[in-house]
């Protein structure tokens, strides 16, 4: 309102001092007041014009508001209850989908935390998740169960459980955490939203007690897991280069998550490690490799290092690069400090850009036997 009566003084004030006409038609010392007198027939009702449309203005802005308010809720509660859920009776966990599709990629991970946690009238949440189990479980539709006991006896866990949490991906790659307290009988349901760069973690089912615990849980999990799904789209990438027949391609993806998945089990590091080793053996040098790229690898002065700085001059390429990679090997089996990130760019850049495939069926049979052991993950 008071933009517009401000806009409409303004303009008065510049009609008045800056018409000649209305200067010389309103002469005298009462110029002013006669020229208001003149305006105000036209100034209320102009004023009362700009007032109830600055308020229908504001009134529309505020509907569209609600109208869209309500229609993400709707929109958001229909998406929740389009979820898959999970619940558990005698010791098995039943499965429901609501829109009978398909639960994909399902996962049971057991947690334990040091000093562990009381469930008393206050939560009391103290230490940091200490070990961890992650069971694979594949897919499940509407109705399926899984049975908990013969899952963790048939896994070598311990039946005294505290709590686990199921992750499962929907058909519209959304995904699910089922967390399941045994001791109090009581689960929690979260989804995972994008909400901005960083993912929002909201419950869509579940008690408001110990929701903070229920909480803590799912979002130590949702952390840890943003690695595992890192190293599956890795995989994916490998299978999708296999199956368009670039063996090459395919193979420097298994070198690529030794050097970028920070998480990968020691059993994995060097299972992938071994099969790259027999694998170089399907290759032959095609190009000359570049010195100035490989030395500016062999980050961090050693003697691993020194010894592949010196090799580089002298030996044959072809002979060296295996050699080279069954040092890292060594030292990885002996806990020694290895720079997997670094070192294994010049294994990677061998393979895709400066080799050649000797033996296709060969590799593409190494490869088709390697890839399928490291989606489920290695036993130690």
């Amino acid at each position: 309102m008071f933009k517009y009566i401000l806009g409409y003084v303004i303009i008065l004030l510049g009609i008045y001092y800056c018409n000649d006409n209305i200067i010389h038609l309103l002469s005298g010392n009462l110029a002013l007041v006669r020229f208001i007198e003149l305006t105000l027939p036209l100034s209320v009702p102009s004023l009362m014009y700009f007032l109830q449309v600055s308020k229908d203005r504001y009134e529309r802005i505020e509907k569209e508001k609600q109208k869209e308010s309500k229609h993400k809720m709707e929109e958001e509660d229909k998406f929740e209850r389009s979820l898959p859920f999970f619940y558990v009776r005698n010791g098995t966990i039943f499965a429901k989908s609501s829109q009978k599709s398909p639960i994909l990629n399902v996962k049971i991970r057991i947690d334990i935390i040091k000093n562990d946690f009381g469930v008393l009238d206050e939560l009391s949440v103290r230490g940091e998740i200490d070990s961890e189990n992650i069971i694979p479980v594949g897919g499940l539709i509407d109705g399926d169960e899984i049975n908990l006991d013969y899952l963790l006896e048939s896994n070598n866990i311990s039946k005294c459980i505290r709590w686990f949490v199921l992750s499962a991906v929907t058909i519209t790659n959304d995904i699910v955490y089922f967390i399941y307290l045994p001791y109090l009988k009581t689960g929690w349901h979260f989804y995972r939203r994008k909400d901005g760069k960083k993912p929002k973690i909201v419950q869509y089912i579940g008690e408001e007690r110990y929701y903070e615990l229920a909480k803590f849980l799912v979002a130590y999990v949702s952390e840890q897991q943003d690695e595992f799904y890192y190293k599956e789209s890795i995989l994916n990438d490998a299978i999708t280069y296999l199956n368009n027949n670039d063996l090459q391609e395919s193979f420097a993806q298994l070198i690529n998550l030794v050097r970028r998945v920070k998480e990968l089990p020691k059993s994995e590091i060097l299972y992938v490690l071994h099969k790259a080793y027999l694998m170089l053996n399907y290759l032959k040098i095609s190009h000359k490799i570049d010195p100035n790229y490989f030395n500016g690898n062999l980050f961090e002065k050693c003697n691993f290092t020194d010894k592949y700085t010196k090799a580089l001059e002298n030996q044959n390429h072809e002979i060296m690069i295996r050699e080279y990679l069954q040092d890292i090997i060594k030292l990885v089996n002996n806990d020694s400090w290895v720079s997997l990130d670094f070192w294994l760019r010049n294994v990677e850049v061998y393979v895709r850009d400066q080799s050649c495939v000797l033996d296709i069926n060969a590799l593409e049979r190494e490869l088709r036997e390697t890839i399928p052991s490291l989606v489920g993950g290695l036993i130690d």
